[in-house]
């Protein structure tokens, strides 16, 4: 389906409060900073001209620097509009969710998911038309841990032949997904071509970046791959952030931005984007 985009016609906040939110992310980057827990983004982030403590693994982002890396960040997308995606113009479902329980309907309860499951909705997702990206719906619970990324991996390259998108969840797990898409794609050259998988480094909100998640992005960085972001903080309002809308905007706005100077400093692409929510604070859900 063609999607017209075009700017809304409604306002959720003011110039004025959108200014205000973002000048206090900016205070509290420069004033509080991120734990950084990894030795070589935090040499990286010293370069930059990021103020690192390396006993803390505390890094303070100046204004200067954060806005320098966002004019580098609207720049390259910039770029990346003059190219066609397939996902311009186009609306459509994807399937996505990495849930580790499912409703079985058989049944009649909830039980957790298994590489079946996984197997079953990659098909129903392929064969749909409307479906546009088939990503991993289920986080296979009847496999080890330590190898449950490549499985779902295995089930995507084998069972959909749409875009797709499973996470990596362990360093040792990179090298292997890697080779599985060089021989779908018929060489190591393709995969990076056709960005045949990347990996999203998850801001841990409150202001935290663990060194296991960094491990996992310069592993991918090191196979060339292009699209490896330090993005998509989740604030979980009352719980990992404030309560209010004003707060969490800000924080999540100021992850992002520290997210972006990360990037960069993998010598990646940057994307901005944040997946807030809310917790029920009566069921603490």
């Amino acid at each position: 389906m063609e999607l017209n985009i075009s700017k809304p016609d409604f306002i959720v906040l003011s110039k004025k409060e959108v200014e205000l939110i973002h000048a206090s992310s900016l205070e509290m980057l420069s004033e509080i900073g991120m734990r950084v827990e990894h030795e070589e983004m935090l040499r990286r982030l010293d370069a930059l001209g990021a103020d690192v403590n390396y006993h803390s693994q505390i890094v303070k982002f100046n204004q200067k620097l954060v806005e320098k890396h966002i004019d580098k960040m609207r720049e390259d997308y910039k770029k990346r509009e003059l190219q066609k995606t397939p996902f311009s113009k186009t609306i459509g479902v994807i399937v996505a969710g990495f849930a580790t329980r499912i409703h079985d309907m058989d049944l009649n309860q909830i039980r957790k998911a298994t590489k079946k499951d996984l197997e079953e909705a990659t098909i129903i997702g392929d064969a749909l038309d409307d479906v546009i990206q088939v990503n991993a719906l289920f986080t296979p619970q009847d496999v080890p841990i330590s190898s449950c990324d490549i499985h779902m991996w295995d089930v995507l390259l084998r069972r959909t032949s749409k875009p797709k998108k499973a996470p990596i969840l362990n360093k040792t797990s990179a090298k292997p997904v890697f080779e599985m898409c060089s021989i779908v794609a018929g060489s190591e050259d393709e995969v990076r071509k056709k960005r045949m998988f990347h990996y999203n480094c998850f801001i841990s909100s409150p202001l935290r970046v663990t060194k296991d998640a960094l491990d996992i992005a310069f592993e991918v960085c090191k196979l060339g791959m292009p699209d490896v972001v330090v993005d998509s903080p989740m604030v979980v309002s009352g719980a990992s952030g404030p309560i209010t809308l004003a707060g969490t905007l800000t924080l999540s706005n100021a992850e992002c931005l520290a997210g972006v100077v990360l990037t960069h400093a993998l010598e990646r692409e940057a994307f901005f984007g944040a997946g807030p929510v809310t917790m029920d604070m009566h069921l603490s859900l």
